[in-house]
């Protein structure tokens, strides 16, 4: 059974900072551990997308993820290639 598909079409405007962190965490949650990346993995991958031009607001403005969802599952990339992570 896969994780539901993580939905970031919803109107943000209308979410407190608090309700956007929990739909992550909700989201991490659901990931069978097989498919979580690893913590210090996890947190490199952040790193490099703090770093990134294309970064605005946790959101990647190249794929439009959530970088902490989508950094979160160890068979998505950055969208600017393997050489970022």
């Amino acid at each position: 059974m896969s994780a539901k598909p993580f939905c970031v079409r919803c109107l943000i405007r209308e979410m407190t900072d608090q309700t956007a962190m929990q739909q992550i965490l909700s989201y991490q949650k659901q990931i069978p551990d097989h498919e979580k990346t690893a913590a210090p993995l996890y947190e490199k991958r952040l790193s490099v997308c703090k770093d990134c031009k294309w970064l605005h607001m946790g959101t990647c403005r190249k794929c439009g993820s959530y970088v902490e969802a989508r950094a979160f599952r160890t068979d998505n990339h950055c969208p600017l290639g393997e050489r970022m992570w």
